[in-house]
C-alpha cells in the first residue's frame, strides 16, 4: 500500500505528468447518437466549441446551437455554458465530433406538440400571410397553416387579410415531425357546443353542460363545451360500469351532456362526468339516450349532494373554529 504522506514535490510531479500522459493516450471516441454533457469553451460567427470529457473537443455549427433560427451563436450559447448535446456526425468525417442543441431541443418540441394535439389543447399562432388556400401562421419556432375548410364562423376568404400580424386561437389538426409540417383548425375553437357561451369562469362544479365530442383516446374524450373551452371526459368518469373501448361509446361529433366535476381557469380546461348521470350503474353502456333524456334530473340530484357536503364540512369547521377559540362545549 501506498503512503501518500511521504511523498515530496517530485514525486507528486513525476504522478501529475503520468496522470497526464494517461489522458492524453485515452482514446475518447464519440458516436452518432450519443447524448453528451460539454461545455462551451470559445463562440465565433461559425459556431461554438464544446469540450466533452478527457481532452476531446467537438463543434456545434450555428444551424445546430438552437431549434429556432438564430442569426448567432450567442443567441443560444457562450463561453463557460454547460449543456447536454446530442453527437450528430463523429470525428472521422470533420476530424472533430459535430454536436447539436438543436436536436435535442427539436424533439423535446415535437413531443410537447403531440401532447397538445392528444389533449385537445387551444393554442395561439400568429398570422402572417394569406393565400387562396388558407392562412400561413408562426407558432414557435415554426410555420403552419390554417386551411379555410377550418376557418371559424368569424372568418371569411375575404376577411382574413385583415388578421394578418394578429394572434388567433386555434387547435392542432395534424403534427407532422418528419415533414415538420403544422396544421391548425379555427374551427375547432370557436365552434358552439351547447350554447357556446361557458367559459371556465362562469362553470362552476354541478353544473350541466352540453357539448360536442371533438376527439376519443383511449383513457377518455376530449369535448368542446364552446368559447374555446375543452372538457376531458376520463373513460373512469363515463359509467359506473368499466368501459373497455371508449371509441364504441362515445365518437367524434357526438352531442352529449355532461356533469362539470371540476374548474381549471389557467389552463382553460374542466374535467367532466356523465357517470355520475346514470339513474343505475351502466346506463351510459346500455342506452345513452336515456342518460341525456333525465340528466336534469340526475344533475340536481348531484347538486344536492354538493351542497349537502359543504354544508357539513362548514358545519365541522365552524365546530373546529369554535372550539380553538375556547367558545366550544365543555366537556365533564
Amino acid at each position: 500500500m501506498i503512503d501518500y504522506d511521504e511523498f515530496g514535490d517530485e514525486e507528486y510531479a513525476d504522478m501529475y505528468e503520468e496522470m497526464e500522459a494517461m489522458l492524453e493516450a485515452t482514446d475518447y471516441t464519440l458516436s452518432v447518437g450519443d447524448r453528451v454533457w460539454g461545455t462551451v469553451v470559445d463562440v465565433d460567427d461559425e459556431g461554438a466549441y464544446v469540450e466533452i470529457g478527457a481532452k476531446a473537443l467537438a463543434f456545434c455549427p450555428l444551424t445546430e446551437c438552437g431549434f429556432a433560427r438564430l442569426k448567432t451563436p450567442l443567441e443560444a450559447v457562450r463561453p463557460g455554458m454547460q449543456r447536454e448535446f446530442l453527437v450528430v456526425e463523429d470525428e472521422r468525417r470533420y476530424g472533430q465530433a459535430i454536436v447539436s442543441l438543436a436536436a435535442l431541443e427539436a424533439a423535446t418540441f415535437w413531443a410537447r406538440m403531440r401532447q397538445l394535439q392528444d389533449e385537445d389543447v387551444a393554442v395561439n399562432v400568429r398570422v402572417e400571410s394569406v393565400n387562396r388556400g388558407g392562412m400561413l401562421v408562426r407558432f414557435g419556432p415554426l410555420d403552419g397553416f390554417v386551411p379555410v375548410s377550418h376557418f371559424g364562423s368569424s372568418i371569411t376568404p375575404d376577411t382574413m387579410a385583415s388578421l394578418v400580424g394578429s394572434e388567433l386561437r386555434v387547435k392542432f389538426l395534424q403534427v407532422e415531425e418528419d415533414t415538420e409540417r403544422l396544421v391548425f383548425s379555427h374551427k375547432r375553437v370557436s365552434s358552439a357546443g351547447g350554447t357556446g357561451s361557458e367559459s371556465p369562469r362562469s362553470l362552476r362544479v354541478g353544473d350541466l353542460v352540453t357539448g360536442v365530442v371533438q376527439t376519443v383516446k383511449p383513457y377518455g374524450a376530449f369535448v368542446d363545451l364552446g368559447a374555446g373551452v375543452t372538457g376531458l371526459l376520463h373513460v373512469s368518469q363515463v359509467s359506473a360500469d368499466r368501459v373497455l373501448m371508449l371509441d364504441r361509446v362515445l365518437a367524434e361529433g357526438d352531442q352529449v351532456k355532461v356533469l362539470v366535476l371540476s374548474v381549471d381557469q389557467e389552463r382553460n380546461r374542466v374535467t367532466l362526468t356523465t357517470k355520475k348521470l346514470e339513474p343505475t350503474p351502466g346506463d351510459m353502456l346500455r342506452d345513452p339516450k336515456m342518460v341525456f333524456e333525465q340528466a336534469e334530473q340526475m344533475a340536481a340530484v348531484f347538486r344536492q349532494r354538493i351542497d349537502a357536503a359543504a354544508a357539513t364540512a362548514n358545519a365541522e369547521h365552524s365546530a373546529e373554529a369554535a372550539a380553538a377559540d375556547g367558545q366550544g362545549p365543555y366537556v365533564y
